[in-house]
Formats: C-alpha cells, structure tokens, sequence
C-alpha cells in the first residue's frame, strides 16, 4: 500500500462522489473541522489505520481498470485513550464513523455554512439538530433560560486553531466567547454522567483540552498551563474561569454585573478552605462528640471532591447535567441569596446549599440543642441551628457570597472584605476574635455587627 496516496477507481461520477463524500470528506474533515480531535494538532498516523479505511471504500465501492483518482492520504487524527467510552457521536475504534451519515450529520464537504464545514450555522445549531430532545437530551431548551452559557451571542469567534495554539487570549478581550466544542471534543465525547462525590472527567469531556494548576502559595493565582486530555472538570472551567484567561483584566460577570473572580485562585488547596473541587476540603467534619459527617447529603463524604457542575446546572432534578442553563443567577441549581438559609427554615427545599448539606442541621430551631451535628458549636448548642434558626440568620451573614475559597477557614467573610465576596445590608461578621475549634465558640469568639446576639 502506498502510503502517501490512495487510489480508487470508479465507473461514474456518481460511484466517484460516493467515495469522496465517504473517504474524502472523512480525511478533510479531520483536517479542517472544529479542531477538536488532536489538540496537539493532526498527527500521521501508522499504514495500518490508513489500510482501515482503503478497506472500507473498497467494499463500498466497486475499482474499475479505467480513470484512476488518487485522493492524498491525509493524516488521521489518534484512537481514543485505551479504556475510554465510547464516542457517542457512531465512531469506530480508529475515530471515523462506518456510514457517510456520520460524518454528514454535522458536516458538508461543498456548500458547508462556516469553516468547519459545518451544515448548520451558528455552530451550536449543529449539536441542536440532534439535543433537542429528538435523538439525543435534550440541551438546546437549557439555553433557552434566563441565565445561560452564552453560546449564542458569540458567533464564529470560535477557530479551529485553539485546540492547537492553546493560548489564553482566546478566551479574552474581544475573543472571550464559549461554544459547544470548548467544553465537548465533538468527535471523542461519550455518554454517561460522572459519579457524584468525585471530580474525575466523565465520557462527555472526554478527549478535551483545559488548563492544569499547579498550586503554589496559598491565596494567590497557581501556575497555570494547558494540559490535554483532561483528567477534571475544572481543567475544562479553568480555560474561561481563571487568569490564564483573563489576566488581571477579568470580564463583567454577566449575572452579578461585577468583574468575575479568579477561580484557580479560590479553589487553590493551598487556601485556609475551599470546596473540594481540586481536592477533598480541610474541613474533617470531626467534633468533640466524635463525627458530624452525617450532616452531608447526596453521596458526600468528608473525603469526597466535586464538579463545579453539582453547583451550576439547570434548577430542575432530571434535566442533563452539565453548566449549560439555569432560570437562577450564576447557572445555579438552586437559590443563592440574602435569604438563603431563612427560607430554608420556612420549608423551602431550593437553597443550592441543601443540596449537600442537611438544612435540618442548619436551619431548624429544634436542633439548637443538639451540639454534635455541627462544629458550629459550643455552650451546648448548635449553633447554626440557634443563628439561623432562632435568630433569623442567613448563610451570606457569615459565609462568603462567592463561596468556592478563601484565605480563611470555613468560608468566613469578614463585612471590610468587600464585593463581591460579601453581600451583607449592614449587618453580619466583622472579624473572629478568637478562633475556636467545634464545641467551643462562645458569643465573646466573634465581633459582629448589627443584631447578631
């Protein structure tokens, strides 16, 4: 076989279209779609992957002895990772699809709309075709909600090129933008959901590029740097969400109308506490009554990590997973605000907090006499349950409005911390006075302002 050219011979244009719509359109769309199937770039690969699909046009498609049309063997992008899933997108172990369909249901080899040879455009109208709920769950109604990536306001800024370049400008300045394909590797992803209480990349971030942190000092921005194929959901977040992106420039967030945080700086383990994103948190959930683990719901441990997706998705329990909408600020799953906590009390089930923690524990003036569930505590009291079931407390009184890390313990926000880590109307936790460990905070421990005690 030679390596460099493929020959095949027809008997009419029509048999020669077929074979170019199933072999040539294959190749140049590995060469010229998304980008999405080599970050590193399109690689040779051995005669062995190439004898693949010479076999296959050559049971598709009869050779006569006349016209020979060589047809330039280009280089085919990689397998997917030994042990992966399998592609979801109909692709075969040497990453091409067994029909023309395959490659047809995304692509146009002549009278495409946008570079990729795309037959849908904008981009995101590709992966509607199929997640609409049609063939495929049905993603396309979550950007039809009020807080939403916003695929749709950024169009044909997305190139090929990044996947390659991999350069934090692209995701900047009048650059910045978000598409299907920066969080999903269209040609590689896979089915299924990740296993909750762990942050491992599950098959529809398979075989994506991100941004890997390398952590050193606490409260400070990690080094950052490109790293494909991700091993995290954060890897993929990073790209967007950190100073590799941005810089110290960072956009306007779209739901709070304040300039975004730095997100590899907060989830930084070097931190005083964080949640456990990039690795299980400080917190041991362990008092002087022995463990409080219990109050941790939803498959959560002490010991556990998460996605930024089990805070950011769609509010509604049976939707697809994954930041991609949500009628509540921020992508959320549930409500974040000055009444989070306080509702809580009143019965309402939809503060993002409860989903991983008990709101019983937390809100419920009937536990103020049960110390051990929290380490909230002291003077024989529960003393979240005594804040905010008693008093008329909320979460945002004391914790963090942005909550994923901070060069303090426990999330706790001083009022002089200012936004947008503290949304507060004036009163609230000025500053610890003395640190105390579980079962021994007192009301002297902390100086507060406004009606605390």
């Amino acid at each position: 076989m030679n390596q460099d050219h493929l020959h095949l011979r027809h008997r009419s244009p029509l048999a020669y279209g077929k074979i170019v719509n199933l072999v040539g359109a294959a190749l140049l769309i590995a060469a010229l779609s998304w980008g999405a199937d080599v970050p590193g770039g399109i690689q040779a690969q051995s005669s062995s992957s190439l004898e693949s699909i010479v076999t296959y046009a050559k049971a598709t498609v009869t050779p006569t002895a006349t016209s020979p049309q060589p047809l330039a063997a280009a280089a085919l992008p990689s397998a997917p990772p030994v042990g992966a899933g399998v592609p979801a997108h109909a692709f075969d172990a040497a990453g091409y699809a067994s029909s023309t369909d395959a490659c047809a249901a995304c692509h146009k080899t002549h009278v495409a709309q946008g570079r990729p040879l795309q037959n849908r455009w904008p981009e995101e109208n590709v992966c509607f075709s199929c997640h609409d709920g049609s063939r495929a769950p049905n993603i396309k109604s979550q950007f039809q909600k009020t807080y939403k990536m916003p695929i749709d306001t950024t169009a044909g800024i997305h190139v090929k090129e990044e996947a390659r370049t991999k350069q934090g400008a692209s995701f900047s300045g009048s650059s910045r933008h978000v598409e299907c394909v920066d969080c999903h590797n269209p040609h590689r992803a896979a089915a299924g959901t990740h296993t909750p209480g762990t942050n491992r990349a599950s098959g529809p971030l398979q075989d994506q590029w991100g941004v890997a942190a390398t952590n050193v000092s606490p409260w400070t921005s990690p080094t950052l740097a490109p790293i494909w194929p991700v091993q995290y959901e954060y890897q993929v977040c990073f790209k967007c969400h950190s100073s590799w992106a941005y810089g110290s420039s960072p956009p306007t967030s779209p739901s709070g109308r304040f300039p975004e945080t730095d997100q590899s700086k907060e989830f930084n383990t070097l931190n005083a506490s964080y949640h456990p994103v990039e690795a299980p948190g400080k917190n041991p959930f362990i008092g002087p009554f022995g463990s409080y683990a219990g109050s941790l719901i939803g498959g959560f441990t002490p010991a556990s990590t998460m996605y930024c997706s089990d805070c950011h998705g769609s509010e509604t329990a049976g939707d697809p997973q994954g930041p991609h909408g949500s009628t509540k600020p921020f992508i959320l799953k549930g409500d974040w605000s000055r009444t989070t906590g306080r509702n809580s009390r009143n019965g309402a089930v939809n503060d993002l907090c409860f989903r991983c923690h008990v709101a019983a524990v937390y809100t419920d003036p009937a536990n103020e006499s049960n110390p051990q569930q929290t380490g909230f505590s002291g003077e024989g009291k529960n003393l979240h349950a005594f804040m905010v079931g008693k008093k008329g407390k909320v979460c945002m009184d004391c914790h963090l409005a942005v909550p994923h890390g901070w060069n303090r313990p426990h999330l706790l926000g001083f009022n002089d911390d200012g936004a947008p880590y503290i949304n507060r109307t004036g009163s609230g936790l000025q500053r610890v006075v003395t640190w105390q460990s579980p079962g021994n905070w007192t009301k002297d421990s902390c100086a507060t302002a406004g009606s605390c005690h």
